[in-house]
Order: structure tokens, then C-alpha cells, then sequence
């Protein structure tokens, strides 16, 4: 029987996982009017966290989105304050929809065209899964996304 071992503690310092977790929060926002959870709602961030702290053994691109997300949130940060004077973490919605758009098309200074556009794609799909994966991965937390998708099962055990 397979049985998944979640780390203990996670990849991330508190700066890279905040900074994460404020794109998270714009790639796949919460509509509280009409009751949609976001990314936020659903710990996407845990998800990823864990995973990253996981071995190739898991995943065999772990290590290599590992140096991607090392490599690139600090040029994040000087590009957020050379466009925006602010942190990050500090921007308003409207500015991090911009800036994720920016970096999905390329166009952020400071940053190697092919980095950014592979960078966008691994956030949106580690997004993605961290909304929506089993909740023992980390994210999903509480099944929300699933709930809210109207399937009210539990996970299914491994085997």
C-alpha cells in the first residue's frame, strides 16, 4: 500500500511563501458574493510548500522547480519595486493581475523572457493543483474546492 508522506516543514522561508501566496491569491481569487473559494480559502500555498519539500523521488521536476522559484522571487521583488515602488506583497490586486500579466507575456524588466513565461506557467498550474488536489497533499483544505464543485466524498484511501 502507497502511502504519502507529508514534510514536516516546508521549502519556503515566510517571505517566498507570502510572496507565493499573494500571486496564488489573484491567479484563482474567492468571490465571496456569490460564494466561490479562492486559492487562499483552499491553502494552494500549503500544497506547493510541501511539495517543494519533498524529494525527486516524488516528483522528478521537484528540484527544478525548487531552483525556479529560488531563482526568481527575488528578481520578482526588485521588478515590483522598480514598476510599482512597493513590495510584492504589497501590491494591489489590480497591480498583481498586471504584473502576472506582464510576466505571463514576458515583458517584466529585469528577467529573462523564457524564465518568466516558465515561471507564470509553473505558478498557475501549482495553483491549480493546490486548489484542487486531495486535501492530504497539503491544499484543498477542508475539501472546499471540491465541496463547492458539489463533490462531497472523501478521498479515497491509497492502494
Amino acid at each position: 500500500m502507497w502511502k504519502l508522506v507529508v514534510p514536516e516543514s516546508g521549502f519556503f522561508t515566510p517571505l517566498e511563501r507570502a510572496q507565493v501566496g499573494a500571486m496564488f491569491k489573484v491567479l484563482v481569487p474567492a468571490d465571496r458574493h456569490r460564494g466561490i473559494p479562492g486559492a487562499n480559502d483552499a491553502l494552494a500555498i500549503q500544497f506547493l510548500d510541501n511539495l517543494l519539500a519533498m524529494g525527486s523521488d516524488v516528483y522528478v521536476e521537484i528540484p527544478e522547480w525548487r531552483e525556479l522559484y529560488r531563482e526568481t522571487l527575488p528578481k520578482l521583488e526588485e521588478t515590483a519595486f522598480k514598476v510599482y515602488a512597493r513590495a510584492l506583497v504589497e501590491l494591489s490586486d489590480r497591480q498583481m493581475v498586471e504584473f502576472l500579466q506582464y510576466m505571463q507575456a514576458g515583458l517584466l524588466p529585469s528577467l529573462d523572457v523564457v524564465l518568466q513565461k516558465q515561471l507564470f506557467t509553473a505558478l498557475h498550474r501549482h495553483c491549480l493543483q493546490g486548489c484542487f488536489a486531495d486535501p492530504r497533499w497539503g491544499g484543498n483544505r477542508d475539501r472546499i474546492m471540491w465541496r463547492w464543485l458539489g463533490y462531497l466524498q472523501p478521498p479515497e484511501e491509497f492502494s
